[in-house]
């Protein structure tokens, strides 16, 4: 049997894997240099979330949180007061001993961007799972710096730079995105940061979201029909990689079953539909990934950026909205996204196309559901969150079946 001494050495050799990499010394044997104390802030199972250097300057890691969310805020307040007094928490935030030569490259770019102070997340364990660099000055933070810690991640990060690149000069003047580029001195890609001064709650759908979702509201008809083939190829695709066997006993076996057969009889419907079209979309619009200030609205994370069924960033910010942070059932966040079908912008567009606004409201259930579905089918640890997106999966599901035609 393994040790628990042994089991901490092996633990302790993947995390300073982790942190090499991050910090990109890992191919350097470690040298015989100076050592030096840094503050790390622990998850509870004793993993590294963040880490930097002794002193005030290291808190601006706080400027990661986002206050429109209640996670956000608490985390944020309790972060701050925890690094003022760690002794009240030394099982979360204590200390961690590295290397000097692990801050080379990073001394070089902040040395070449005139900054000061830093600040790493880890990152989420996982296949997804990314590190993220706060770098500024006095306690602010100018920029970010993502690195990639798999191969999906590289992919991933890749995107936002072509997007953010892409489409920086295209926008509105209501609509702010970070400046992103290649980093020449570490891994990844370095993206500005947009926090406005002034930032206004965000409860509800801005206003100039509609700003954002005019900007490409448009596709030509041959790429909507490419579009859709490849579309629908991949659900079908990875709905046959979920099977009721898949899913552990921890789950509803009987709800797991309804939603996956409700889903093939909705499938079935989308096949159906004469036209699917797609627009540019950011592809996780949610409160948390947006700062408001007045009608301007500052945009960022674009790793799922891409082309999307007509309306998926208006549809997922309600929909994640509605069950990670409002908590309401499916019925009044279906109020909510069918109001805007009578907007003038998306009425016009919804004639000019001859469309269904249920169409579009199916295809991104049926996108979301199928995904988080097979990473829940895989997954052996499970958040309380997971069990709320199937129940608000099944009631849609079922609401959506009682209320389709087949044709004749």
């Amino acid at each position: 049997m393994v040790s628990n001494i042994q089991k901490r050495k092996e633990y302790q050799d993947t995390e300073r894997a982790l942190l090499k990499r991050l910090f990109g010394v890992e191919n350097c044997t470690d040298l015989d240099t100076d050592l030096t104390h840094y503050h790390v802030v622990r998850d509870p199972k004793g993993g590294i979330r963040w880490l930097f250097p002794m002193g005030s300057e290291g808190r601006i890691f706080l400027s990661l949180y986002n206050p429109n969310t209640i996670r956000g805020r608490f985390l944020k307040s309790a972060l701050r007061v925890g690094t003022y007094t760690p002794a009240l928490v030394p099982n979360i935030i204590s200390h961690q001993i590295l290397p000097d030569y692990f801050l080379s490259p990073l001394k070089n770019l902040m040395a070449h961007r005139n900054l000061t102070d830093w600040a790493l997340f880890t990152g989420t364990p996982g296949n997804m799972r990314k590190g993220v660099f706060a770098l500024g000055t006095k306690g602010k933070a100018q920029y970010f710096l993502k690195v990639p810690c798999s191969p999906e991640t590289v992919q991933k990060l890749d995107n936002e730079l072509q997007v953010c690149q892409a489409i920086y000069d295209q926008l509105p003047k209501s609509i702010h995105i970070p400046k992103a580029e290649k980093n020449p001195h570490l891994e990844g890609i370095l993206l500005s940061n947009v926090k406005p001064r002034r930032i206004d709650r965000i409860s509800s759908f801005p206003n100039p979201a509609l700003d954002w979702l005019s900007t490409f509201c448009s596709s030509t008809e041959e790429e909507s029909i490419n579009l859709k083939v490849h579309f629908l190829k991949e659900l079908s695709k990875k709905r046959t990689t979920i099977d009721i066997s898949h899913f552990r006993s921890n789950f509803n076996q009987q709800q797991i079953n309804e939603v996956l057969s409700a889903w093939d009889i909705l499938f079935e419907e989308l096949t159906e539909a004469d036209h699917l079209q797609f627009m540019f979309s950011h592809g996780d619009f949610t409160p948390w990934n947006m700062y408001q200030n007045r009608q301007e609205l500052y945009l960022y994370d674009f790793e799922m950026a891409g082309m999307h069924t007509a309306w998926y960033d208006l549809f997922h910010f309600h929909y994640q909205k509605g069950i990670l942070l409002s908590r309401i059932p499916f019925q009044k966040i279906h109020a909510q996204v069918s109001a805007f079908q009578d907007t003038p912008l998306i009425r016009g567009w919804l004639n000019y196309h001859d469309q269904s606004w249920r169409t579009y409201h199916l295809a991104y259930l049926l996108k979301i559901g199928i995904d988080y579905l097979a990473r829940y089918a895989h997954e052996t640890d499970h958040v309380v969150q997971t069990y709320w997106i199937i129940d608000l999966l099944h009631e849609a599901y079922n609401n959506f079946t009682r209320t389709w035609k087949p044709q004749s």
